[in-house]
């Protein structure tokens, strides 16, 4: 399997087999002129502030292709935690200013916030003979 990264070219095959196939040995001589193990950084950010020479502190190596796969699916599962965690913290917070506003409400603004409201009994009343005095037919 071949990918292109976004400054470079990964290859994950086994050397072994290919390298001494006849079609494909210019490639692979050119290959192996780099090295045979993946270095990642996940924690590096695009674009970064470091020099083209510097090295960051923590390089992940994934030295095959069932290495890489666990590194991705447990990268993916870490990201989705944290995102959950981050929609959680907004609805919490969403929530709390839903109900502070509910606090200080008229009747005007609880309507808007769909809040339940206490209505004169007497209003209550006076609307329901209004609409009862109508006739049907209008």
């Amino acid at each position: 399997a071949m990918s292109r990264a976004r400054l470079g070219l990964y290859v994950f095959a086994r050397v072994g087999i290919f390298a001494n196939c006849y079609e494909l040995t210019p490639a692979f001589k050119q290959l192996l002129k780099h090295p045979t193990e993946l270095h990642i950084y996940p924690d590096e950010r695009c674009p970064t502030n470091r020099k083209t020479g510097d090295l960051p502190p923590a390089a992940k190596v994934i030295k095959d292709m069932p290495e890489m796969s666990k590194f991705v699916y447990d990268f993916y599962y870490k990201v989705i935690e944290r995102l959950m965690k981050e929609q959680d913290e907004v609805d919490k917070r969403k929530e709390a200013a839903v109900t502070a506003a509910h606090r200080f409400q008229t009747p005007k603004e609880a309507k808007t916030l769909d809040a339940p409201i206490e209505e004169d009994p007497e209003k209550k009343k006076k609307n329901l003979e209004e609409t009862l005095a109508q006739p049907s037919w209008q």
